[in-house]
């Protein structure tokens, strides 16, 4: 659905209609939109606005300038031009287009609700051929992403009711309700003959799942159904991605919340009952997580959560588990690193005057001092300063054996080649600043060998991040957040044990039980607060120019 939508997004400016007459600029616009320069569209619209307050084609200019915001990312600025479009339509034509405009936005923005209600409001028939299939695809998207109470509210929506029986009728047939499903088929095929067969949907003889299915548990309406999305994209992701390496996966069923905790309970229930269901991701936060453990653990049926954070899921019994990334401070990390694998006993530190790098130098330094080994020479330098000597060669004549480099990677561009240039040929050990392109791009040779931290960021350099980020923007044209990530990190950690033969309830929960570290898109996490030393941060070290994970 996410890669419907954002196809959606891209060729939606086709559907902008110059008005005939039209003016150059108008048309130049209109091309602009077409080809995909939305900066340019943007702006020339908006001098049509500008110029134009009372044309009639004006709403059709807020239309267009609206289109392009979007294909900007700038949905806040896109809704607010389609509420311009509908106060200047002239007629019913232009009001339809301001109400997909805003559909459109609203379900950018991650509120589905909102979309169905805009496009409940506008009249395809009034639109443009292309225009018109495009709202019939939004209207499906929207509509699966809707709670069944929510659906079932929206059955007198107009031209919209039909896709809403639809949802309702599959929704049902998923859940093993086949009575239900076939009410509502029933009622569709009474109602708007010929639509099934049209957009497809299940056929006269429904039943329940009959294979095995993970199923996805959030809130993708109403609160926290922003964060929710972002954790759907990294689960789908997952699979699609892990349908090309494994064969004979369960599938992923999405459930919807609401945000409602009583929806969240039936849906746990059902899920427990259901024997094809072989394990949950999710729910969201710490408190849903408590609050279905009774049936987790009654069902004795797994549930993953990708996102709750606090260590009373830990403590709350079996079945219930938690993605959890280690927090402790990169600079222990890179402490620990130095002196207990890179056998370093005598190392340099050399930072810069801000608050954050000599907060790392201090944390490095302290654990440097308990592992039994020292620090003989500490520098800083100014965020500005670009020569080095000073500091290096203090360092040099301290005879360190390491240096601890806690900059960024601009900085540390700078720093290398000084230090090669000053014969200080020494391992080198940085923090997640480091964590860049520009430091192989730039850095050369003098990064050769080269150790750092990393973490989660969409230019990360750590090969799983970077891997997943690839896909991520491949699939969805966008970066992905962490929560992404840890959604995407969550499934694989399921996906693959099934692969590996736990196909059963009881075999997933053994093996999320001994679960050791995860190395994933998130970065190193485990299942649960459990000990590991160097797991808070991955470290990746450079390699004839190359970035290598070291595990």
């Amino acid at each position: 659905m996410c890669r419907k939508l954002c196809l959606l997004l891209l060729i939606l400016g086709t559907a902008c209609v110059t008005a005939p007459g039209g003016r150059g600029s108008e048309a130049a616009a209109d091309a602009m939109l077409d080809s995909g320069e939305f900066a340019s569209a943007e702006t020339a619209y908006s001098e049509l606005v500008a110029a134009g307050p009372d044309d009639p084609r004006r709403a059709d200019w807020l239309v267009g300038r609206g289109l392009a915001l979007l294909g900007l990312g700038r949905f806040d600025e896109a809704l607010a031009s389609s509420s311009l479009a509908s106060a200047a339509a002239v007629d019913e034509r232009q009001r339809s287009r301001s109400r997909l405009l805003e559909a459109m936005a609203e379900s950018a923005s991650g509120n589905p609700q909102r979309c169905a209600r805009a496009l409940s409001e506008a009249d395809p028939e009034s639109l443009g051929p292309d225009e018109a299939d495009r709202a019939e695809a939004l209207a499906s998207t929207s509509t699966s992403s809707l709670s069944t109470p929510e659906l079932r509210a929206m059955r007198d929506s107009g031209w919209l009711e039909p896709w809403v029986l639809l949802e309702l009728s599959t929704r049902y047939a998923s859940e093993g309700d086949a009575d239900r499903s076939a009410l509502c088929i029933s009622e569709l095929d009474r109602l708007y003959p010929g639509f099934r067969e049209r957009h497809g949907g299940p056929g006269p003889d429904i039943e329940g799942p009959d294979a095995a299915y993970i199923a996805l548990l959030l809130p993708l309406t109403g609160d926290g159904s922003a964060y929710a999305w972002q954790i759907r994209k990294g689960v789908e992701l997952a699979f699609q991605r892990s349908a090309d390496l494994y064969a004979g996966l369960p599938e992923l069923s999405v459930r919807d919340t609401g945000g409602s905790d009583s929806e969240l309970l039936r849906l746990a229930e059902g899920l427990g009952n259901d024997p094809n269901c072989v394990a949950v991701l999710g729910p969201m936060t710490t408190d849903q997580v408590l609050f279905i453990s009774g049936t987790a653990a009654s069902e004795k049926l797994p549930f993953l959560s990708p996102s709750a954070t606090s260590a009373e899921v830990d403590e709350a019994g079996e079945f219930v588990h938690r993605l959890a990334p280690a927090a402790s401070d990169e600079a222990v990390a890179m402490a620990e690193y130095a002196v207990q694998e890179a056998g370093c006993r005598r190392l340099a530190i050399l930072h810069s005057y801000t608050s954050g790098s000599v907060a790392q130098a201090e944390q490095f330094e302290a654990t440097i001092e308990d592992l039994g080994a020292t620090v003989v020479s500490t520098r800083g330098f100014n965020t500005d300063d670009t020569d080095f000597r000073s500091q290096i060669t203090s360092i040099r004549a301290a005879g360190a054996d390491g240096i601890f480099l806690p900059v960024s990677a601009y900085e540390a561009i700078q720093i290398a080649p000084q230090l090669k240039f000053y014969s200080v040929d020494l391992p080198i050990f940085g923090t997640s600043g480091w964590d860049n392109e520009l430091v192989t791009r730039m850095g050369g040779d003098t990064v050769e060998g080269a150790v750092f931290t990393c973490s989660f960021g969409a230019s990360s350099l750590y090969p799983p991040t970077a891997r997943f980020v690839f896909h991520y923007r491949r699939a969805n044209g966008e970066d992905p957040s962490l929560l992404a990530a840890q959604g995407y990190d969550a499934a694989s950690l399921l996906l693959s044990a099934w692969s590996d033969g736990c196909t059963t309830r009881d075999a997933l929960e053994a093996r999320l039980d001994r679960s050791g570290v995860l190395s994933g898109a998130a970065g190193r996490s485990t299942v649960g607060a459990r000990t590991d030393v160097r797991s808070s941060y991955p470290m990746v070290t450079i390699t004839d120019g190359e970035i290598v994970g070291l595990e």
